[in-house]
């Protein structure tokens, strides 16, 4: 009896420990603007932004890299440097831009076959450089199974405003699917995106955001789950912002999406900016998804099956 009630307690300590590492994420820390010739220092790590905690890179990982993608589209693998530290393994690695425009730094990386899926997952931020080629970030994406390609200028995202894109499948926008938007207090706000994959969110205020999405691709055997993020910089200070959002174009990089996107504008405060979103957005207490409740759940019928063999062998001892 004793054995039996030790083990369902290792199991409910199991249960609780997993839903409090639920919103670790790997991220990316990095400038948001820089200049042409200026050294930009990046951080990948994994934890809770911005702070590292635990290993970013695990035994059973297949491969991994850095890289950056240039605002003419072209990508090269950045020097890395894994760095041990007492917060956990990270990675550390820099790129100095040549020319204006979006760069984007991209964490591929493949987690092989867990759970009986194959794992792969994209992590990306934007560096913006200068203040010319506004549309080259609606037109450049990273050609990775699943992304959110952004479709307008992610460095003047303002708290009052919102933010603009697609998500992606392999190549193709992904309509209803899920996604979901958490602050710097592990604050998530869950929506959609629309048929034709499109979709236009809100943020409450200012900070750093990040932007995931999830994808399970069961007509693959095993199973491929497909896992991307995207760091979001909000700014809190009144201050005009400009909006771009561009049609797709003959860029090599570009996807193919049939959606016609507005001309440029430029909005200035205290107008409000006219951002529709495809579904309702619904905001969810801190850290508690569905996952958590089923964890909890789970719990509670393990600490029942504790007391009634506790009452059982109680009830054989009095007897």
């Amino acid at each position: 009896m004793k054995k039996l009630s030790a083990l369902i307690l290792i199991l409910l300590l199991s249960f609780l420990m997993t839903a409090n590492v639920f919103a670790h994420s790997v991220f990316i820390v990095a400038d948001t603007v820089a200049e042409i010739g200026q050294e930009v220092p990046v951080k990948v790590a994994w934890g809770h932004y911005p702070a590292p905690d635990g290993d970013l890179i695990r035994n059973a990982d297949v491969s991994w890299g850095v890289y950056l993608l240039r605002p003419d589209g072209t990508e090269i693998e950045l020097p890395q440097t894994s760095v041990d530290a007492e917060e956990g393994q990270h990675i550390l690695t820099e790129f100095t831009p040549e020319t204006d425009g979006f760069y984007q730094v991209l964490f591929r990386r493949d987690r092989g076959v867990l759970r009986n899926r194959q794992q792969y997952e994209l992590v990306k931020t934007y560096v913006r450089v200068g203040r010319e080629n506004f549309e080259s970030l609606a037109e450049i994406t990273a050609n990775g199974r699943l992304e959110i390609a952004a479709r307008m200028d992610t460095n003047t995202l303002h708290y009052s405003g919102g933010f603009n894109g697609i998500l992606f499948f392999n190549g193709e926008p992904l309509p209803n699917a899920e996604l979901i938007l958490e602050d710097a207090n592990e604050e998530r706000t869950r929506f959609e995106t629309g048929d034709s994959g499109f979709f236009s969110i809100d943020f409450p205020s200012g900070g750093t955001f990040i932007l995931m999405a999830e994808h399970i691709d069961y007509t693959q055997d095993p199973a491929i789950r497909d896992s991307h993020i995207v760091m979001l910089h909000v700014s809190d200070e009144d201050l005009p912002f400009i909006c771009v959002s561009a049609p797709p174009s003959s860029h090599p990089n570009n996807r193919n999406v049939t959606e016609t996107a507005p001309a440029t504008e430029t909005i200035t405060e205290p107008a409000t900016p006219d951002y529709t979103s495809t579904a309702p957005q619904t905001e969810l207490p801190p850290l508690f998804t569905t996952t958590h409740y089923l964890m909890l759940i789970a719990g509670g019928v393990l600490l029942f099956a504790a007391g009634l063999l506790f009452g059982l062998g109680f009830a054989k001892w009095k007897s």
